[in-house]
């Protein structure tokens, strides 16, 4: 019977630990003497003596790896804001959205969105614009490059045929809207903030994001592009997609200029 009951009450103990372990970690409360025990109690290292010196160690040590991970990937979200204001940031996303990941390239996923209701947005509204920008960028690069499309596979192809077709495309391909020009804003991130002068007002942006080679690449993108691609990359047929667009105002040749754009760069992997 006791074995039982120890058996029964090991996975709510081993849940009670995480949900500890992770608040002592992220900082959302003070470990009590109770809980520290408990943690203890699952800690193995070189000397039991130096169990809780050693949770104490890593809990102080936890949010600066975030914050290293995070400044890596957001390099330009960390130049404009300043580093004291970054740090302050990390702790309260980190407080917010705790990882889910043992990947720390993962660390920042929700950045953009925790970002859009941060007050760090009201002094510089562009920033969850530019987390966004940058998080794609990151995920370009770390992405594979499949095999680009051979458009000679649609010789033969009649109309029928070519309103039906859905295509696919690089697993790196990525498109960020802003009313900000983020492009600017990003490439200024080797300038000093003081020498940094851009006029933020009327110039809004689509960024069109993909990997090539082992570099990322950024280009403008058109609005009726960038409804095609929406469009397309949701699993649209093709001449469902013309006909949305023209409804839209759009002119075929411009869409059809985009795909030949498309498939020249590589962006399409399949047309089926």
């Amino acid at each position: 019977m006791a074995d039982a009951q120890r058996s029964a009450a090991a996975p709510e103990e081993l849940r009670r630990t995480q949900a500890i372990l992770a608040s002592f970690l992220t900082g959302r409360r003070d470990a009590a003497r109770e809980d520290l025990s408990l943690l203890e109690r699952h800690v193995r290292g070189p000397q039991r003596a130096n169990a809780r010196t050693g949770i104490t160690a890593y809990a102080a040590g936890y949010p600066a790896r975030i914050r290293e991970a995070l400044a890596e990937t957001f390099e330009a979200v960390e130049h404009v804001a300043g580093a004291a204001a970054f740090t302050e940031l990390t702790l309260r996303y980190v407080r917010a959205c705790p990882p889910r990941s043992y990947n720390l390239n993962h660390a920042g996923n929700d950045l953009p969105r925790f970002l859009a209701t941060d007050r760090l947005a009201e002094q510089l509204p562009f920033l969850p614009d530019l987390a966004e920008l940058e998080l794609r960028i990151a995920q370009a690069f770390h992405a594979d490059v499949e095999p680009a499309f051979d458009p000679a596979a649609l010789a033969g192809w009649d109309e029928q045929r070519w309103e039906e077709a859905v295509l696919r495309f690089q697993p790196s391909l990525a498109v960020v809207t802003s009313r900000w020009p983020l492009r600017a804003i990003w490439r200024s991130r080797s300038t000093a903030v003081q020498d940094v002068d851009i006029a933020l007002n009327g110039r809004p942006e689509r960024v069109l994001i993909w990997k090539s080679g082992l570099e990322v690449q950024l280009d403008d993108l058109e609005e009726d592009a960038a409804r095609a691609l929406s469009y397309l990359r949701a699993g649209t047929r093709l001449g469902a997609t013309m006909e949305a667009l023209c409804e839209r105002g759009a002119e075929p040749a411009a869409v059809l200029h985009a795909f030949a754009r498309w498939t020249a760069m590589g962006l399409i992997t399949t047309c089926t």
